[in-house]
């Protein structure tokens, strides 16, 4: 989103897109942390958790602007249906350690702002049309 944030001259959608940005860069830390402390106690889960920051990088390397914005916005929306998902049937996490909870419990509330933020982008400004949306 970052790449059409000089486009958007209305400042609330700016402000969300600055908010975006700044939520999801502490998310990654947080992810990292996450990876770091897997890896270091299972050895099943080394590397599992890394090609994801590859694969966005050859997105923004080799595909143009317009589509690494639809990823973004498609990716938003199905992290938030997966979170909202995790609290509406609750055996799901049940079991799960609570800071574990607590994490998917912050990504559900970060997600169902970010989907409609990177969706507004996407639609108003950046004006991604619907064949580059649906491409995989």
């Amino acid at each position: 989103m970052r790449d059409f944030s000089e486009q958007i001259t209305d400042p609330q959608p700016d402000q969300e897109v600055r908010d975006f940005t700044r939520q999801e860069g502490q998310h990654g830390m947080v992810h990292t942390q996450f990876t770091t402390a897997c890896n270091s106690r299972a050895s099943m889960c080394r590397g599992c958790c890394t090609s994801e920051g590859r694969h966005v990088g050859v997105f923004r390397v080799y595909f143009s602007r317009r589509y690494t914005l639809a990823q973004t916005a498609a990716s938003e929306h199905m992290t938030a249906v997966m979170a909202h998902s995790f609290f509406e049937r609750k055996e799901i996490l049940q079991d799960t350690d609570p800071r574990i909870r607590a994490m998917y419990a912050g990504t559900r509330s970060r997600k169902i702002e970010h989907k409609a933020v990177a969706y507004d982008v996407m639609q108003k400004v950046a004006k991604v049309g619907y064949f580059t949306r649906i491409m995989p």
